[in-house]
């Protein structure tokens, strides 16, 4: 017993007295039950726990072994024995354009994605590094299972938004379009690509051709440095730029706006590859094209906002206004896997990180 507890007591005791009351209905154990009415109950409706991975970046070809599907398991186990409402992929799955991962890239994102089925749903964000053509892109949205790039949706007393931060507007544009020097120079890259994979027709092409395939890889990879030198030109060049940098365009704005204000939940949790914040990171300065409107956009809208993110590489949280920022590090930065839990409540919003 407490002083409080026991002066409410004594107080208690001496107006029974002087009222000349000898009812016993007015006992300690009611002061608790009133002590424990006032505090506010947190039900499951208005509290929240979400599972977040990012930045895996499978690529056998360059760092072979890395990746394996223990360790994926290792974040799969973890959330399937916790009271997760939902998980969240923040993308960079595999990398495209990283020297030596283009070419498997397709099975190595269907790989990722068959090794991260976990009991709780999850949702998948786009990544600069999990496309690199209209191809890929819609290879992406197929094997995800992801119709749309930005989309929203309601979990409990939570509105829940993944912003498309790398097309910038859902729609990515073709790197090659209008330059058919470059179409054709990536033309004869896939043929040599998709030839090595295919046995029987490796087979009948290294007899009708007297090669061998040691020279065909040779020859592949010749093609495929020509096709990025010829890509990296003009346009393509400030296009993967933007890709890099990330966006959010104004159709995407539009309807982040009209999202915000429809929803009638205040507690508003955001999800998407690049940071929604300035940020200086070890490796360079992340700042979207178009932060100002959106940050615009955010403020106004008068909700309580969590905005989660991958793609910096690192740990860091930042309040600024109604925003709470949370950067998640790479799950493959060693050989110890790395992800997030964010649980969400009346006590506010708090980030675990685990390694395992």
């Amino acid at each position: 017993m407490n002083m409080n507890q026991i002066t409410k007591f004594f107080l208690l005791v001496l107006i029974v007295v002087f009222s000349g009351c000898d009812k016993q209905v007015m006992t300690f154990e009611n002061i608790q039950i009133v002590q424990e009415s006032e505090k506010t109950e947190i039900t499951p409706s208005n509290s929240i726990k979400i599972g977040i991975i990012t930045d895996i970046h499978k690529c056998e070809k360059r760092s072979p072994g890395k990746i394996t599907s223990e360790r994926l398991t290792s974040f799969v186990s973890d959330v399937d024995n916790r009271d997760i409402d939902f998980n969240v992929d923040l993308g960079d799955n595999i990398r495209y354009r990283m020297d030596n991962c283009n070419n498997n890239a397709h099975e190595e994102l269907q790989w990722v994605v068959d090794n991260l089925k976990t009991s709780a749903p999850l949702y998948h964000v786009l990544s600069d590094h999990d496309i690199d053509d209209v191809a890929s892109f819609e290879f992406w949205k197929k094997t995800t299972n992801t119709e749309k790039t930005f989309y929203s949706f309601d979990e409990k007393n939570y509105h829940i938004i993944v912003l498309d931060t790398v097309s910038g507007d859902g729609q990515l544009d073709e790197v090659c379009e209008n330059f058919p020097t470059c179409e054709n120079a990536k033309k004869a890259y896939e043929e040599k690509r998709d030839l090595l994979k295919n046995s029987p027709k490796l087979e009948k092409y290294l007899a009708d051709n007297n090669t061998t395939k040691e020279a065909l890889e040779k020859e592949r990879v010749n093609l495929e440095k020509k096709y990025y030198e010829i890509r990296h030109i003009g346009k393509e060049l400030a296009l993967n730029d933007r890709r890099d940098k990330g966006s959010v365009l104004q159709p995407q704005m539009d309807w982040l706006k009209n999202d915000l204000t429809q929803t009638g939940k205040e507690k508003v949790i955001i999800f998407s590859d690049h940071p929604l914040l300035a940020y200086q990171g070890k490796r360079k300065l992340y700042k979207i094209v178009g932060l100002e409107k959106l940050t615009k956009v955010l403020n106004s809208s008068g909700k309580e906002i969590v905005a989660v993110c991958g793609e910096t590489h690192e740990w860091h949280k930042e309040k600024i206004g109604n925003i709470q920022f949370y950067l998640i590090g790479i799950f493959s930065g060693s050989n110890i896997g790395s992800w997030a839990i964010l649980d969400w409540d009346e006590k506010g919003p708090r980030l675990e990180r685990v390694k395992k």
